[in-house]
């Protein structure tokens, strides 16, 4: 989704706004970039366990996507 370097160079207000965006909560003390910036990267990574796991994100079906 984001590369680090791309993550380090926005505010905490932007990260925040992102976190946000996505319904994400900072790893550790919400003061520190650090924090959101975990957040954002191990997002990915555990939404596409989660839909391998059936549960949290799903793919769309065929109907979802199909142009018509």
């Amino acid at each position: 989704m984001f590369t680090r370097s791309e993550l380090e160079i926005k505010t905490i207000t932007e990260l925040k706004d992102l976190c946000r965006r996505y319904g994400l909560k900072p790893t550790g003390n919400g003061g520190y970039k650090t924090s959101w910036i975990i957040t954002l990267m191990a997002f990915p990574q555990i939404g596409l366990a989660q839909l391998r796991q059936g549960r949290g994100l799903k793919s769309p079906g065929f109907s979802a996507i199909h142009l018509g």
